[in-house]
């Protein structure tokens, strides 16, 4: 026994566990500790089995094992008294070891717990043992690993046999050399699939540790490439206890950075993706800059590309630039799928960047560049539909050349009749449209061929369009030895069908261009062309502000409506502080600026497509320094609101507060952009939300970096405030603000009271928002702290709770001390050492889940004071003893006291008051020597004494004792029993009366969550059925009563639904026990396919019939029928949810053919690609058939790497019909009304994909029908 002289906790007639004791659960950590057979060292006893099991204190750990004194019984194979060792908690856990006589072995576990078994024969006895036991660090816990250009494996523990429970391993892996990055492929996975892989994954980091933004998680058997943008990874490997796999193999090297300066010389050189031609890799980030000797320009030709889809290369795109900046205005086209242009720039400088995302990957790109002088601008281009690419004059955005004389040629790819040519940007000497100097022609065809469509100078930006109606267009551009300017860029691409008008739409009158101020004292006002009624066509019009020597000029915009959404595509106002550009804005923007020098320049451009408001705003001269910020009016219409010369670049040292109101109830407030120099705690630039009118209400979030979360407003009013220091400068900010009545996230005036109250995520129990942070405050009474209890919890789980999670803090803000943080499913509760209490909500931009709901409450705070004290010891307590005590009177004394040597958590009493009190009323009985009897207390307690003398000694005793519950009581005449229930039934039960007792009995195995119940008072008679909601997930239904009888001759119905129309809803009977007929005439279930019983009959059981059945869209109705005769169990039915996409899908049959196709057929179905199809007869007595009448996916041994299959049933659990790949044809056939198909392909194992038709017949004719179609198949071949 220990004798608690270090920590310890002292309470008299407690109980105490003897270092002999048998069948224990014991706690190891790092500190060393033992336990001993019984009677160590003198002797064991006879036919003895004792039961150890050691847990880990840490999730990740392991326990080790080591055997100082073994003396037992021997044998050749320990046949007689001996140990076994099991890896894991029970006695049905693998066989670790077997020992006996003097082995002293030493063992460790695989996962976090080990249990021992002694076992003894009724003759020789020994010694015994004793045993030393202690936590060990997992064998994947965090490592470096230094990777050089040759390949290296990481593999989990245990790999390729299957990995073990509540693992938690880190590798960072670092390049060697400078200047390489890490590039990881992912060789082999199987791990255990979960949502978000919140159960086991393989999280992959972009740096060192995990503060590094993460990449991807991956579960189930998904691979994938990924490179680091810097010198390290970091993976993180975590499972849990349930089913698993075999692990994961990574193959890991490093390679130069993909970015660096290239010289562009005549002689053409070749540049190409990582990895060029195999795939390239995950979030690569590469750039390269190409650079050639002065007055020659650059011609790229790419001349192979396969690049991830997508739509505005949002995924994985190349993109060139003219020039050294990756700006807009330098584009000359991007590209993301196998497109393969040509580009020419117009100065002697190139950038070209390849990005890659987090998921999908192909063959990558190679290309060619060489340079030529700049008087060479003949060059070959070809337009595409996909995506436009841009065309610039030689020495672009400089000046062009004396005695050009150049010609374009533009060819269209396969599949397009035009080209359309926008001019962007056109500088040219020469009045348009007299252009008698420099000029630029257009031909629809190549000359002498070619048939002249129009031509352009001077200033035409955004107003002029060409099409050509054929398959070619030639640019010529000639210029003469006088005057030279800036020249030109267009963008071209190729389409079908009708192109655009030609000639465009007329150029709006712009107004007075040039302003003069004469003192600092006057407002003035400036308004587009139209304003307020509106513009109609296109616009380029400029406009010059001059104020008095050594003022500014200072602009608010008070009014715009230049075109929808946020992006300055289709019009927009450009802002110049002189000649450099200051800020840009459009939509709904009312930005406020002001220049470094007291010259202003405005240009408003508008492309004709659209009519809107236009703009007003105010200006004026001023000496004063700049001071950002204003009052904004929110309404219901969004606006936006930018940082100063948003996305130009903010200015340091700047302070900037705008204070958004509404007469609406609150403000909605989204991040849109967002792009601050970052630091801990963001404490260089950041803007601070708060919720009022002013810094002094509570802050809603400090955000900087890339973050781009959404808050709302408790009331009328938000205070954005934003900082920056004196180092860095970065894009700025985008927010769009809009008032409405909002469903508020987060409130600061939440009262804790002795009734329950509660808090819910955003859109609680739908999926709450990414990108969120909401922030609660409760208070309570005066001398009562605050109870919190989270009730439900389901948020994206990660190690650390590093993704979306609940900070709970100890008092009235988020400054407070943290009282803990939790994510994922888990449920703790916390209670505040004073009246307040802060929770926060963060969830990033990654998933979603459920969310939580959390209850408070209050509670007395007790008086604590350090004194000491003479009353009667109850007991005393340390390491890990759990126990309860019962004070004699009105006080209990408590002492806490600790040595100076190791830390522990600690402990945590509950305390409450009882009017029990100890009373030994009688003795029961008193025993000796070798009688076993047995006693029942009279009442909720019984005392135990043992006394010894000071003569002869003994073994001992030991006693097992048990509850017999005070629920015994309630089994009397006077109640009778409505029903029981345990697992995660969830029944429904009426009283027949005014009263109902609800009895909750726990045995002391397995804990788990328990249950939550709602009660109400009632005068309606109880009648079963109703609606049930399925959106959340999968659920069960039970009859009423449910597993106990209940009354006969009933009806009930209900309509289980999801409220999402992707949705249709699988039901699985688990447990049927009804009157068995041949039609369930007297007891039966009916299921119809729809909301009510009178829609499409789907099938009907009773008896002991447990059939499936499935829904064709997102609702199923069950009708109960219950006779007079017999009285049965009932029934409890699983339902689960299944969402379709354009992969995964629901095709019912019927008599006529359906087709169905792979993605993309006939052309070739994308790598890495997991669909699977559910085909459902509509007459649910007839079977399904496929035939597939064209089959052309690459061949590979046993199908393995891209296959077609089909299963008999509802899942690829069920049995295996056939595979499919290669050119293989042929039909299948179910054996019921349901078939599941599924198409996997992996990387490399190309085709075209698959034709299959589907339809429904009996089943009585499907083996005719099966042979008719197989000799069709044999003749076609």
């Amino acid at each position: 026994m220990e004798d608690c002289s270090s920590d310890s906790i002292s309470v008299y007639n407690g109980n105490t566990t003897s270092a002999g004791s048998c069948n224990l659960t014991l706690m190891a950590d790092s500190k060393p500790r033992y336990f001993v057979s019984p009677g160590y060292p003198t002797a064991y006893g006879n036919n003895e089995q004792c039961t150890w099991t050691l847990t880990a204190d840490s999730v990740s750990g392991q326990v080790r094992v080591i055997v100082t004194d073994s003396h037992l019984e021997g044998g050749a194979h320990c046949q007689f008294d001996y140990v076994k060792a099991f890896d894991g908690k029970d006695i049905n856990s693998p066989l670790l070891d077997t020992w006996c006589q003097i082995t002293r072995p030493t063992l460790t576990s695989t996962g976090r717990s080990l249990t021992l078994m002694f076992k003894t024969d009724d003759s020789t006895t020994n010694d015994g043992f004793n045993i030393t036991y202690f936590q060990i660090r997992a064998p994947c816990s965090n490592s470096t690993v230094v990777v050089t250009p040759s390949f290296i494996n990481i593999t989990s523990p245990n790999y390729p046999n299957q990995y073990p429970s509540n693992l938690d391993c880190g590798w960072t892996l670092r390049a060697r050399d400078p200047g390489n990055i890490v590039a990881i492929g992912i060789a082999d996975l199987s791990v255990a699939w979960s949502q978000n892989c919140s159960t086991a994954g393989l999280e992959v980091y972009d740096g060192a540790d995990r503060t590094a933004p993460i990449i991807n998680i991956f579960c189930g058997s998904l691979k994938d490439s990924i490179a680091s943008s810097g010198d390290s990874l970091f993976l993180r490997f975590h499972s849990g206890t349930g089913s698993q796999g075999h692990g994961f193999r990574v193959v890991a090297l490093a390679m130069p950075e993909c970015t660096g300066n290239l010289t562009a010389t005549s002689n053409v050189q070749a540049l190409s993706s990582p990895f060029f031609p195999d795939n390239y890799f995950s979030n690569l980030h590469c750039k390269w800059t190409i650079t050639a000797d002065v007055n020659r320009t650059i011609i790229i030709n790419v001349g192979v590309a396969q690049i991830q889809p997508s739509t505005g290369c949002t995924a994985d795109s190349l993109t060139v630039y003219n020039g050294n900046a990756t700006t807009a205005s330098n584009l000359l086209g991007s590209s993301c799928r196998d497109d393969d242009p040509t580009y020419q720039t117009g100065i002697n400088k190139a950038v070209i960047v390849f990005e890659t995302d987090n998921y999908f990957v192909m063959m990558g790109f190679n290309l060619t560049y060489k340079s030529v002088p700049s008087s060479s601008c003949s060059t070959f281009l070809v337009a595409f539909d996909s995506y436009p690419y841009y065309l610039v004059s030689p020495g672009y955005p400089n000046a062009y050349y004396n005695n050009l004389d150049c010609a374009w040629t533009i060819f269209i790819a396969s599949s397009l009749d035009k080209i359309e040519l926008e001019v962007v940007s056109s500088d040219v000497e020469g009045p348009y449209p007299a252009c008698g100097h420099d000029v630029v022609t257009v031909y629809s065809g190549i000359p002498p061929d070619g048939i002249k469509v129009g031509e352009f100078c001077g200033n035409t930006t955004n107003t002029t369009i060409f099409t050509t109606y054929t398959t070619a267009m030639r640019l010529s551009f000639k210029t003469n030895s006088a005057v030279v300017r800036r020249g030109f860029k267009l963008r071209y691409s190729g389409f079908s069908g009708t192109g655009p008008t030609n000639p465009p739409p007329p150029s709006l009158p712009c107004g007075k261009a040039n302003y003069t101020l004469s003192d600092t004292s006057t407002n003035y006002t400036l308004t587009s062309p139209g304003y307020p009624k509106g513009y109609n066509g296109k616009a380029n019009c400029p406009y010059s502000i001059t104020g008095p020597p050594n003022t500014m000029i200072h602009v608010k915009v008070t009014d715009s409506s230049l075109s929808t959404g946020p992006f300055c595509d289709s019009a927009y106002v450009n802002v110049y502080d002189g000649k450099k550009l200051l800020t840009v804005w459009c939509s709904r923007q009312k930005p406020e600026f002001q220049t470094t020098g007291n010259q202003l320049n405005l240009r408003f451009i508008a492309n004709g497509s659209s009519r809107y408001k236009g703009f007003n705003l105010t200006y004026f001269a001023t000496t004063a320094p700049y001071s950002c910020g204003n009052q904004l009016t929110a309404s219901t219409t969004t606006d936006y609101l930018r940082s100063p010369n948003y996305p130009l670049g903010y200015q340091n040292n700047e302070d900037c507060q705008w204070k958004i109101t509404t007469s609406e109830k609150n403000i909605r407030v989204e991040f849109i952009e967002m792009s601050l120099q970052g630091g801990r705690n963001c404490d260089h630039d950041y803007v601070a939300v708060y919720d009022g009118s002013s810094t002094s209400t509570q802050m809603l979030g400090k955000l900087c970096s890339t973050a781009t979360p959404s808050f709302t407003s408790s009331g009328s009013s938000v205070f954005i405030h934003f900082h920056t220091d004196a180092s860095e400068s970065h894009n700025g900010f985008k927010i769009k603000y809009t008032a409405g009545n909002f469903s508020v996230c987060g409130k600061t005036d939440l009262k804790a009271s002795d009734f329950i109250s509660n808090i819910k995520s955003p859109e609680y129990p739908y999926y709450y928002p990414r990108n969120t942070e909401c922030v609660w405050k409760i208070s309570a009474d005066s001398g009562f702290t605050v109870r919190l209890a989270v009730s439900e919890s389901s948020l994206t789980n990660s190690s650390g709770c590093v993704n979306d999670y609940v900070q709970v803090y100890d008092g009235p803000s988020v400054s407070s001390a943290s009282l803990g943080r939790f994510c994922g499913i888990q449920t703790p509760t916390y209670i505040s050492s004073g009246r307040y209490m802060t929770v926060k909500f963060h969830s990033n931009g990654v998933n979603s889940d459920k969310g939580f709901k959390l209850l408070y409450t209050s509670d007395f705070k007790p008086s604590v004071t350090r004194s000491t004290s003479t009353s009667p010891l109850l007991g005393r307590l340390c390491w890990s003893n759990e126990i309860t005590y019962l004070s004699s009177g009105n006080s209990v004394f408590i002492q806490f006291r600790t040595d100076g040597q190791n830390e522990h958590r600690g402990f945590k009493l509950e305390l409450a008051e009882s009017t029990d009190r100890i009373t030994v009323v009688d003795e029961l009985g008193t025993f000796c020597g070798n009688a076993t009897p047995a006693y029942t207390s009279n009442n909720w307690g019984m005392v135990v004494e043992f006394r010894t003398n000071g003569n002869i000694a003994g073994k001992g005793f030991r006693i097992q004792y048990q509850s017999s519950g005070p629920y015994r009581q309630c089994n009397s005449t006077e109640a009778s029993e409505l029903s029981v229930w345990c697992a995660d039934m969830a029944p429904t039960v009426q009283s027949t009366g005014q009263s109902m007792t609800i009895v909750f009995q726990t045995d002391r195995s397995i804990t788990s969550s328990g249950f939550q119940l709602e009660y109400f008072q009632t005068n309606e008679q109880y009648t079963c059925g109703g609606h049930v909601n399925a959106s959340d997930g999968e659920g069960y239904l039970t009859s009423p009563g449910y597993p106990d009888s209940h009354d006969r001759n009933r009806y009930c119905e209900w309509t289980i639904q999801t409220s999402k129309n992707d949705t249709i809803l699988n039901i699985t009977v688990v447990d049927s026990r009804m009157d068995d007929s041949v039609s369930c005439n007297h007891d039966g279930v009916k299921v119809t396919d729809g909301i009510s019983s009178n829609s499409s009959l789907l099938g009907e059981f009773c008896g002991n019939m447990k059939p499936t059945y499935l829904s064709s869209g997102p609702a199923i109705t069950l009708g109960y029928s219950i006779g007079s005769e017999n009285i049965t169990r009932g029934f409890k039915i699983k339902y689960t949810p299944i969402s379709f996409s354009a992969c995964n899908r629901l095709v019912l049959a019927t008599p006529d053919l359906s087709n169905v196709t792979s993605l993309n057929y006939p052309n070739e179905y994308p790598e890495n690609t997991y669909c699977w199809w559910i085909f459902r007869a509509r007459d649910p007595k007839n079977v399904v058939v496929v035939e597939v009448t064209d089959m052309s996916i690459k061949k590979s041994p046993n199908c393995a790497r891209a296959f077609l299959s089909f299963y008999n049933g509802i899942s690829n659990h069920n049995k295996l019909i056939k595979k499919f790949c290669g050119d293989t044809k042929g039909a299948v056939s179910s054996s019921g009304d349901v078939m599941y198909a599924t198409f996997q392909t992996l990387q490399g194992w190309n085709g075209t994909g698959f034709r299959l038709v589907v339809f429904e017949m009996p089943n009585s004719i499907i083996c005719t029908t099966l042979l008719i179609i197989k000799s069709l198949v044999v003749i076609d071949i």
